[in-house]
């Protein structure tokens, strides 16, 4: 004598991992969409925040070369 139960969730487990796979699951393409979007912006800051650095040094070096007052610079 089997039993049902078993047998019963693993088709219910199988039916749920086709519909993921034909479908997909809308909640973690979601999640993903918006991981990705938020490294895209941590790598657009820092990329922002790095080259304003290097212009406000190159500016530095500039003025001093010119012998401007840092004030101006």
């Amino acid at each position: 004598m089997t039993s049902v139960g078993p047998n019963l969730a693993l088709v219910a487990i199988l039916v749920y991992f086709s519909v993921i796979l034909k479908v997909g699951d809308p909640l973690n393409f979601k999640m993903l969409e918006l991981l990705t979007w938020l490294g895209i912006f941590a790598v657009s800051l820092f990329v922002l925040i790095k080259a304003s650095d290097w212009f406000i040094d190159s500016s530095e070096t500039l003025g001093f070369f010119l012998r401007l007052s840092p004030f101006i610079v």
